[in-house]
């Protein structure tokens, strides 16, 4: 089970008191305390048991020492909760202290946690004292007072047991480390009662090291006499004596603090990109996890308490802690609205204010003849007078930039009705419906905008959809004048794939099925089958739709043409609700839609990450397929590495050494093969020859001789295929699986070794090893198997042909059938060069079928280096040109023959493109 995201500073602080509350509770019992002052409760958590780890002993703990940890995995036991009141605690640090047969001692890990907790409460208070003013003073009053008291009883029971504190020892000495067993003994009235607070391993007190949970103080503090042997006994768990409602402001509090750790997280993760030192796929698909883990944390917020279940859940969420502005109708409400103060930035108000004034005004634009505009956040300021804040300039340059994209988020809404009415008029009956085995390719929806466009089609602002505009702010910052790269990329790599696949598609007008031009017969030649046909097909023709011709960069372009702007409308009508805002001479200018109808995605790097991603997946399928089926790129890998160590070649061929060394676990059995024997023998394991045929002693080994290449090829049964990695990203691509899942899958991918204590890592640090592996699963991806295998193809017909010519070699052998093995000429090939080139030492047959003093392996490689230098040779292929692909003139839609099935359906879009959302 993932630990929950986005509550880990209030869920540490919480298992903190409950560790303290539990330690105390058992400390004070086994020094003669009884108190009826605790009330058992039903466990708010799913699982039923709670993980503890009970002490190894003997063999197993010096087995586990040289494994580098005498920690045992943790061991799941059933817990019951009991709650202990706040003023109990007082009372039973004070019978600690004074107990004196022997005296206790208050372990270091006990320490740490009490006051980790205590700083986590006093943050949470200064934050709400420094928030504190005349108008809420009322409000925040008993808040501050149940939050001060509380802090106030924990640091008295500190300040109790502090003559009690265990000392550190530094690990130099030759004394037991304070986490032995001798050094943290809690006496009782039994000899045998025993701490074992050893399994902790803490060396020092920072917080890395405070990593306990209350079962394990439960367990630590339990006589060995009643150490559960089995799972029908079960440990009981202390929590101090807090309801949620009372609670709900610092956890609030600690939500809004924890979301400032993963920004500080996604702003180190697009600087590496920045930097060169992860890919865009990884920082696009490690933020797009992130993003959709936060909004599942904000769901889970919002069910802690009905005040917080609302739609609007910005304002629910955030006014527990902080006074939220609503959209005003007044110039007073407005100047309420821009009011602010330094301790905002906790709940990114700057960003949600001019998110508010956007989406607020959005509704009162009339934009049947003219695009939409919106006045920039400097107007409000100059209206309602107000002091413009510490870097009023910045906050001016991301309004303007929010502005911009929220307007365009909004044609993206357009495009995604107008598929959803195309889609429903296909079923209708209206239009032909494609075939069934064609899926019609949509743009994928990351996070950011299946948020912003939410946002701004409903009006409900949430604390996610707030944290993506933040978070868009930062990598415009980030990237600076390189944040158009991203999108280059992306229409970079589909160029590269749509001239991969090689499809040419006929024109057609949008209603249309689409039809790839050629006959069945060429298709079949160039894959194989009409499956592997119709799949690559799919894939050119998504590439096509989706990245070179873009529906909502299509859309932008139409409306530029049909609404073009006249006089400027007006922004509040006489007898519109905001008419007070009529009439002032403010001279700054609106802000208009950008003129650049790629707007969205040049501004948007986290699409463009994962749109690429999706055009990689699908190329990887479709290049796993063609290469089985060709059978070229594997053993031309193999001629390839002979010709170069024996030095023949010397001219490198760049991508098919990368195809090489992200594939030698598949291709070569880990390493390169560098000497004959080592050449001859991984090509015929990569055959599937067994490895028992290399055995001198085995059943008719001759020595000296070469195997049965006849019985070699009868066997082959050799097979790419996708990483293991791929169908984890492929599904979470399409959605069936969820983020959570999708991460907890990486991670086994990845075999990443867990922390030293065996702990669950937390949300972070997952996400960390995300980003750490995907660089060499996006690696992977790049190879174009699609490309490289059809050119290995060609060059063994090359290879093949010339033997035939200089040689007078046909390729076919007596008794070997190859009527039905295509792929396998091309081993063929090979093994016979192998065969002539490394002759067993005491070969009875000529070691050379040379004419004219020329070898197989010679002519490969002069054949190889004409090649390459012509692939090199090639020009670049350029990316996309996508606003010239979809630009259309006025006069296509004058002109346009529509069939009639389809009319009706049309004239419901163009009159939904022009309505106000």
């Amino acid at each position: 089970m993932l630990p929950e995201f986005l509550s880990d500073s209030y869920s540490r602080y919480k298992e903190d008191t409950n560790v303290f509350a539990t330690w105390l509770t058992n400390t004070a019992k086994a020094c003669g305390h009884t108190s009826s002052n605790t009330t058992q409760v039903a466990s708010s958590d799913p699982m039923s048991e709670a993980p503890a780890s009970i002490r190894l002993k003997g063999n197993a703990r010096k087995e586990a020492k040289a494994n580098g940890s005498s920690r045992p995995p943790p061991v799941f036991l059933p817990a019951t909760k009991h709650t202990l009141a706040t003023g109990d605690i007082i009372i039973q640090a004070g019978i600690i202290a004074i107990h004196k047969k022997p005296a206790i001692k208050v372990p270091l890990v006990i320490q740490g946690v009490l006051r980790r907790a205590i700083r986590a409460r006093k943050r949470c208070t200064l934050w709400f004292q420094k928030s504190t003013s005349e108008s809420n003073k009322e409000e925040y009053k008993a808040s501050n007072s149940s939050h001060q008291h509380f802090i106030r009883v924990l640091e008295r029971a500190l300040e109790i047991l502090e003559p009690c504190f265990e000392k550190y020892k530094p690990a130099a000495s030759k004394a037991k480390k304070p986490g032995s067993a001798d050094n943290h003994q809690v006496p009782g009235p039994s000899s045998s009662i025993s701490n074992r607070f050893e399994l902790l391993e803490v060396e020092d007190t920072g917080d890395e090291n405070l990593d306990i949970n209350a079962s394990e103080a439960a367990v630590s503090t339990m006589p060995t006499t009643k150490l559960p042997q089995n799972k029908s006994k079960a440990v009981t768990i202390y929590e101090l004596e807090r309801s949620m409602e009372e609670d709900l402001q610092f956890r609030v509090y600690c939500f809004f603090e924890d979301l400032h750790r993963v920004r500080e997280f996604l702003i180190q993760t697009w600087q590496r990109y920045a930097d060169g030192k992860i890919d865009l796929v990884t920082a696009s698909l490690v933020t797009n996890v992130t993003l959709a883990l936060v909004r599942e944390s904000e769901e889970r917020m919002k069910h802690l308490s009905p005040k917080l279940d609302e739609e609007n859940s910005y304002r629910s969420i955030a006014s527990v802690i902080r006074p939220v502005p609503v959209w005003a109708k007044t110039g007073e409400g407005i100047r309420a609205m821009l009011q602010s103060t330094p301790l905002d930035i906790l709940v990114f108000r700057s960003t949600f204010v001019s998110m508010l004034k956007t989406i607020g005004l959005m509704g009162h634009f009339n934009r049947e003849n003219s695009l939409a505009s919106m006045i920039p956040i400097s107007y409000l300021y100059l209206m309602a007078s107000v002091l413009p804040p510490k870097g009023y300039k910045n906050v001016l340059a991301d309004d303007h930039f929010l502005t911009l994209f929220l307007l365009d988020s909004m044609d993206a809404v357009s495009v995604r009705i107008m598929e959803k009415r195309t889609l429903e008029a296909r079923r209708a009956g209206q239009i032909a419906p494609f075939p069934d085995s064609h899926v019609r390719p949509t743009t994928f929806q990351d996070e950011i905008t299946k948020g912003l466009t939410s946002a701004m089609f409903t009006g409900n602002i949430t604390v996610t959809s707030v944290f993506q505009c933040q978070l868009l702010l930062d990598m415009q910052n980030i990237l600076g004048d390189r944040i158009e790269q991203p999108y280059k990329q992306l229409r970079h790599q589909g160029a590269i794939s749509f001239a991969a696949l090689g499809y040419k598609w006929k024109p057609r007008i949008h209603m249309e099925r689409p039809m790839p031009e050629g006959n069945p017969e060429q298709w079949i030649s160039d894959w194989g089958s009409i499956e592997a046909w119709d799949k690559a097909g799919q894939v050119s023709f998504a590439v096509q739709t989706v990245v070179k011709e873009n529906p909502i960069v299509r859309y932008k372009q139409a409306k530029m043409v049909f609404y073009e702007p006249n006089a400027p409308d007006e922004l509040f009508p006489a007898n519109g609700p905001f008419s007070f805002l009529r009439g002032m001479a403010t001279g700054l200018e609106r802000i208009q839609p950008s003129s650049d109808p790629a707007f969205l995605h040049n501004h948007n790097p986290v699409y463009c990450g994962l749109e690429k991603l999706n055009v990689l997946v699908a190329m990887e399928n479709v290049g796993v397929d063609l290469s089985n089926y060709l059978c070229s790129l594997a053993p031309m890998a193999h001629l390839y590495n002979a010709l170069r160590h024996t030095g023949l070649l010397t001219l490198s061929w760049p991508a098919l050494d990368e195809a090489i060394e992200l594939n030698m676990g598949l291709l070569f059995n880990g390493t390169l093969p560098t000497t004959t024997h080592q050449i001859v023998s991984r090509f015929l394991l990569l055959m599937k020859w067994p490895a028992t045929a290399f055995a001198r002693d085995r059943r008719g080994h001759r020595e000296g001789h070469n195997p049965d290449w006849q019985a070699v090829i009868k066997k082959l049964d050799f097979a790419h295929a996708p990483a293991g990695s791929s169908k984890h990203l492929r599904a979470y691509l399409n959605r069936t699986e969820s983020a959570e899942k999708f991460l907890h899958n990486m991670m086994k991918e990845s075999r990443h070794t867990p922390p030293k204590r065996g702990r669950a890592p937390s949300q972070l640090e997952m996400l960390t090893q995300l980003r750490d592996f995907l660089p060499q699963c996006v690696a992977r991806l790049e190879v174009d198997r699609v490309t490289l295998s059809r050119q290995c193809v060609r060059l063994f017909r090359l290879i093949r042909g010339a033997f035939n010519t200089r040689l007078g070699m046909g390729h076919v052998r007596e008794g070997l059938e190859i009527g039905d093995v295509f792929g396998k000429w091309n081993y063929i090939t090979v093994m016979h060069a192998f065969e002539e080139a490394f002759p067993p030492r005491h070969s009875e047959r000529p070691t050379q079928l040379q004419v004219d003093g020329e070898s197989q392996l010679a002519i490969a490689a002069e054949i190889l280096k004409s090649f390459i230098s012509d692939v090199k040779s090639e020009p670049p292929i350029q990316p996309f040109d996508v606003v010239a692909a979809t630009h259309i003139e006025r006069s296509h839609f004058e002109n346009l023959q529509i069939p009639r099935s389809a009319q009706r359906m049309v004239e419901e879009l163009r009159a939904m493109s022009s309505m106000s959302i």
